[in-house]
C-alpha cells in the first residue's frame, strides 16, 4: 500500500530551508509519476529552494541523462551513482564539506523516506 502525500514538491515553503543541503528526488517528486518535463511551479519551487540550500537532483533512476538534463533545466546540481536509495553509502557521496544538515525530499517510503531515516536526515515526503 501506498500512502498518499499530503502536499506536492511546488507546495513547500522554502523558509524553513537555510543553509542544508538537499537531496530531491526526481520521478513521482519534481516530475509527475508519468511526465516527461517539469512544470513551472515546480520550477518556481526548485530554484527558491536553492536559493539558500545546496539542492542535488537524485533517482534511482536507469537513465541518469533524463536526470542531468531535468537538473541542469532547472538550474540544479545532479548528483551521479551507481549507489541507490535507501543506501547508507550514498551519503558518502554528497557533497557536504561543510556538515550541514542534510533533507530528503522524495515520494517513496521504501527508497526515499527509507534513506532519511537511516541516515539520520530530515526526510519530507511529497
Amino acid at each position: 500500500m501506498r500512502l498518499l502525500p499530503t502536499q506536492y514538491f511546488y507546495e513547500l515553503d522554502p523558509t524553513p530551508f537555510n543553509d542544508c543541503v538537499i537531496l530531491v528526488d526526481l520521478q513521482g517528486t519534481l516530475l509527475g509519476a508519468y511526465a516527461d518535463h517539469v512544470d513551472e511551479r515546480t520550477v518556481t519551487a526548485a530554484r527558491a529552494l536553492a536559493q539558500r540550500n545546496t539542492v542535488y537532483v537524485f533517482s534511482n533512476s536507469k537513465k541518469p541523462e533524463k536526470v542531468k538534463a531535468i537538473a541542469e533545466e532547472l538550474g540544479l546540481s545532479y548528483l551521479e551513482s551507481k549507489v541507490y536509495k535507501p543506501s547508507r553509502r550514498l551519503l558518502e557521496l554528497i557533497p557536504n564539506e561543510g556538515k550541514k544538515k542534510l533533507v530528503i525530499i522524495g515520494d517513496l517510503l521504501i527508497t526515499d523516506m527509507l534513506f532519511a531515516f537511516l541516515t539520520g536526515s530530515r526526510g519530507i515526503h511529497v
